[in-house]
C-alpha cells in the first residue's frame, strides 16, 4: 500500500491518508526497469514492504514529509530526456521562482550537458514557484526520485535561486533524495536567508 497524506484530520490521523495502489502511478513509474535493465528494489534498501518497490518506498510513511499532491500529477510534472533514459550520469535541473522549466533552462544547462554525456530531467513546478514552497518541495522531491529511477544511477540536484533552496531542502528532509543524491548544487541560491527578514 502506499500513502498519500491528504486534508489533516486531527479527530483521526489514520482517516487523513488514502490508500493507493499500483493502478493509480502513471506506467513509467511501476513495472518498467531503470536504464541498466535492472529493477532498483526500493524494498531491500529501505525496508519497505509490498509489490510496488520504489514507488512504494518514495510515497510510503516515514520519517520524511508525505505527499499530500496525487502521484499521477507529481509525474506529469518530470520531462526526463533520452539520455537520462539511457542511464548517462544525469542532473535534475530545478527552476527558480515564476520560471518554467524552458524559461530557466532551455538556453544555458539543458543545452549544456547533453552535449557534455549528462542526461537531463526537469521538473515544473507548480504556479511557476509562486506558491506553496511546502508543495513546490514535494514536486521537487518526487522529480529526484524519479530521475534516479529512469537512469539507474546516483543523480545531481541543480537549482537555481528559489529552486537551490528547494534541492538543499528537499536532500536533507527526503532521506530518500540524499540517499540518490550525488550533488546538491544551488546557482544563485539564497541560502544565508534575506537581510529583509532581519
Amino acid at each position: 500500500m502506499i500513502c498519500i497524506t491528504q486534508e489533516p484530520n486531527r479527530e483521526d490521523p489514520a482517516a487523513s491518508r488514502r490508500s493507493l495502489t499500483k493502478r493509480d502511478l502513471p506506467e513509467d513509474v511501476h513495472g518498467v526497469p531503470n536504464a541498466n535493465g535492472s529493477s532498483l528494489d526500493w524494498r531491500r534498501r529501505r525496508g519497505a514492504r509490498g509489490e510496488l518497490g520504489w514507488a512504494q518506498a518514495v510515497l510510503a510513511d516515514g520519517p520524511e514529509p508525505g505527499f499530500t499532491v496525487p502521484a499521477e500529477q507529481l509525474a506529469r510534472a518530470v520531462q526526463c530526456d533520452n539520455g537520462a533514459r539511457s542511464g548517462r550520469p544525469t542532473v535534475l535541473l530545478i527552476p527558480g521562482t515564476g520560471g518554467t522549466p524552458a524559461e530557466v533552462w532551455s538556453w544555458n544547462y539543458a543545452r549544456a550537458l547533453p552535449s557534455a554525456g549528462y542526461g537531463v530531467c526537469t521538473v515544473a513546478l507548480p504556479d511557476r514557484a509562486l506558491g506553496s514552497f511546502a508543495t513546490s518541495a514535494e514536486y521537487a522531491a518526487y522529480a529526484a526520485l524519479y530521475a534516479h529511477r529512469v537512469s539507474g544511477r546516483p543523480i545531481a540536484v541543480l537549482g537555481h535561486s528559489q529552486g537551490g533552496v528547494m534541492a538543499f531542502r528537499i536532500a536533507k528532509f527526503w532521506p530518500q533524495v540524499a540517499d540518490v543524491a550525488s550533488d546538491v548544487i544551488g546557482l544563485a541560491a539564497p541560502l544565508g536567508g534575506t537581510a529583509l527578514a532581519g
